[in-house]
Formats: C-alpha cells, sequence, structure tokens
C-alpha cells in the first residue's frame, strides 16, 4: 500500500582520481517506464568525477495487482544500481 505518489531524485558523484578510468559504470543506466511509475538512472563521467542521476517516480497510490508487480521488477532494477561495481584503473 502507498499512502501517497511519491518521487525519489538523487544525484551522487564520484572522484575519479587523476591519471585513472573508470569501467562497468554503464551498468547504471535504466530506462523504464510502466505509465503509473518510471525509473530512470544515467551514469556520466564528467571531467574527475562519474555523476550518477536517478529518478524512481511513483505516479499513483492505488495499483491493481498486475501494476503491484511491475512495480516490484521497477523496484528490483532501482534496489540494484546499489550492486553496480566500478573499477578503477590507474594509467
Amino acid at each position: 500500500y502507498l499512502d501517497y505518489p511519491r518521487i525519489v531524485d538523487y544525484t551522487v558523484r564520484f572522484e575519479i582520481p587523476q591519471g585513472y578510468a573508470i569501467f562497468g559504470f554503464e551498468d547504471f543506466e535504466a530506462d523504464l517506464d510502466a505509465g503509473y511509475a518510471s525509473w530512470k538512472c544515467t551514469a556520466k563521467v564528467e571531467p574527475g568525477e562519474l555523476k550518477v542521476s536517478a529518478t524512481l517516480v511513483i505516479k499513483k497510490a492505488q495499483l491493481t495487482q498486475e501494476e503491484w508487480q511491475q512495480l516490484a521488477s521497477i523496484l528490483s532494477k532501482f534496489e540494484g544500481t546499489a550492486n553496480v561495481n566500478v573499477t578503477l584503473a590507474g594509467n
């Protein structure tokens, strides 16, 4: 049960030390939209940092059983973001 629609929006920046390259950040990428809920996550290397931006939107509080099942899949992707591994390699 959701008591109200909600938006979770965050940006995290990871410093990349000078002389290092970062790999595996592509696994953050996700873009799912079920109409009543969506999950979007992007990762971009900017000078000296990795910027990860993510937004989870749940547009309505009362969902059908089918929508709950789809939402569980979206939330699984959302939670999976915490398990993404990136690698730093020195030049």
